[in-house]
């Protein structure tokens, strides 16, 4: 019995490193400091830093998913990720795809968040309408000696009650937070550091003001905030 546990173990051990190769084979859009297109690269050449310990600056987004009750979704990433492996994280980040539908100003992005909550988190019932896009930050972080980030990362927020069911090979583990355990998570020593950086600012005042949020129509998209190397 112990043998056949270890097998199969080893198993879907394997069978989550083969999904990040072939998600590590995926292209993000690279952009220039405006948030416009330049170019494409592969996802583990976009993170790679190269002599001078930088990567390319490329489009990224990142959800923060309230229940109603305003408890936010968070989770712990899993050890299979190449960036901040098993760092705590807001509900969802990752990279729009290279195609019209997920580059699309404004409503792609949103496309591509809910596409990748759908993967990570086993969400089904979340619409492009359900999120708003409350900010952009430009940021850069290293990881480790090889890899980084270097990203405009869209923060995208949506209210509604899920289901959720985490895919292992992305997320280790979820909670759901309320606004007074936030000074708590803060104090974390393994939080990513663009959480850790919308924690410390934005994040609070976006919790104290979700109605207001979305009641009001999607606005332009918000002015890029310089958050320099984190």
């Amino acid at each position: 019995m112990r043998l056949t546990c270890l097998l199969m173990r080893s198993t879907m051990e394997e069978t989550y490193l083969n999904c990040q190769k072939v998600q590590n084979r995926d292209l993000v859009p690279l952009v220039d400091i405006s948030d416009r297109l330049i170019g494409y690269k592969g996802k583990i050449e976009a993170h790679t830093l190269n002599h001078l310990g930088k990567c390319h600056l490329h489009r990224a987004f990142s959800v923060f998913l309230f229940d109603t009750s305003n408890k936010l979704l968070v989770q712990r990433r899993s050890k299979y990720k190449v960036t901040y492996p098993l760092h705590v994280a807001n509900t969802c980040c990752s990279h729009p795809k290279c195609n019209l539908d997920e580059l699309e100003d404004g409503v792609g992005i949103k496309r591509a968040a809910v596409r990748r909550m759908a993967f990570e988190l086993g969400i089904k019932k979340i619409e492009v309408n359900d999120l708003k896009i409350v900010s952009r930050l430009r940021y850069y972080s290293r990881s480790d000696e090889k890899f980084g980030e270097n990203e405009i990362d869209y923060c995208i927020i949506g209210r509604k009650d899920v289901e959720i069911d985490p895919n292992p090979g992305e997320v280790d583990e979820t909670s759901y937070i309320s606004f007074p355990e936030l000074p708590a998570l803060v104090s974390m020593s393994d939080l990513t550091p663009w959480f850790r950086y919308v924690c410390q600012g934005l994040l609070p005042q976006w919790w104290q003001n979700l109605d207001t949020i979305f009641r009001r129509p999607d606005d332009p998209l918000p002015e890029i905030i310089n958050a320099g190397s984190l």
